[in-house]
């Protein structure tokens, strides 16, 4: 009898142990409950060739540390197709996007041309774009007559370039032009042979110096300082998505903190890897 009584005893110590323990821990349940239903579905339009660019680094320093993670933000990228960078504002408005990565003249040429698209954040200031050449080229005066592979003609990248060649005396008709979108096309072009020269952004232009082909000169070298990439929204998206817009500059800011410090995700890169990040860094200031 005495140990039937105190069997009874254990079994009710355990119950009121275990229920004061789920009791203590339903605050917490709740507020990962909450969490979860408070995570918001994040699209982000990005280019093909922006993904292997340096323009693809901070939403993937800021995906690879968590940050959208624990701002509640359900975070993905949307290449659209076709992809070409003045495209991704066509994503914004065929709904498959709800942010995007772009080039700020053809956010400016998209609103000119009806759209209500705005930036929410700025991104890169003042691209540097290398214009590399086939080994045997020498100087900008020797592409007279040569084949040189361009960016969309109403891009930075374009008209940079031809300001640069202008520079040296090349103008329209001195010559021979191909319309590639993307630097990693552009880069295949230049190996191919069927281009002479090409510009090239990171890290693609220290690849191709790597493999000896020539650099002649850069686009900062004819255009002043100035706002190249934003994140861009629908403004009516925006007014619907102030905190996810919040949420998602924050994660920007963290991202960029990473990689200027070289910690966290960077650290843990290749040693080439890191180079070439050292490398984009101190030619982007």
């Amino acid at each position: 009898m005495r140990r039937s009584i105190s069997s009874s005893r254990a079994v009710a110590r355990l119950f009121f142990t275990v229920l004061a323990q789920l009791i203590l821990a339903l605050p917490f349940l709740v507020f990962v409950g909450s969490l979860a239903a408070q995570t918001i579905p994040l699209r982000y339009a990005q280019a093909y060739s922006a993904m292997r660019s340096i323009f693809s680094l901070p939403v993937s320093v800021a995906d690879r540390q968590g940050f959208f993670r624990r701002e509640g933000l359900n975070f993905h990228v949307v290449v659209p197709i076709p992809g070409g960078s003045d495209k991704m504002i066509d994503s914004l408005h065929d709904d498959s996007a709800d942010v995007t990565h772009i080039a700020t003249a053809f956010l400016i040429r998209a609103v000119l041309n009806g759209s209500d698209a705005v930036a929410i954040a700025g991104e890169f200031n003042n691209p540097i774009y290398s214009l590399v050449a086939r080994p045997e080229i020498k100087n900008i005066a020797d592409l007279k007559g040569k084949l040189i592979g361009l960016a969309d003609e109403a891009g930075t990248i374009t008209i940079s370039t031809r300001k640069l060649l202008a520079l040296h005396g090349l103008r329209e008709g001195d010559f021979r032009v191909k319309i590639i979108e993307g630097t990693p096309a552009r880069f295949t072009c230049l190996r191919r042979g069927d281009c002479d020269a090409v510009p090239l952004g990171q890290p693609q232009d220290f690849l191709a110096l790597n493999e000896g082909y020539r650099l002649l000169g850069l686009s900062t070298e004819v255009v002043p300082e100035f706002l190249y990439t934003v994140t861009a929204v629908r403004r009516s998206w925006a007014e619907a998505h102030k905190d996810a817009i919040v949420r998602y500059v924050r994660c920007q800011t963290n991202a960029r903190l990473v990689f200027r410090s070289g910690t966290g995700c960077v650290a843990k890169a290749s040693g080439d890897q890191r180079e070439r990040i050292r490398s984009s860094d101190r030619l982007h200031g």
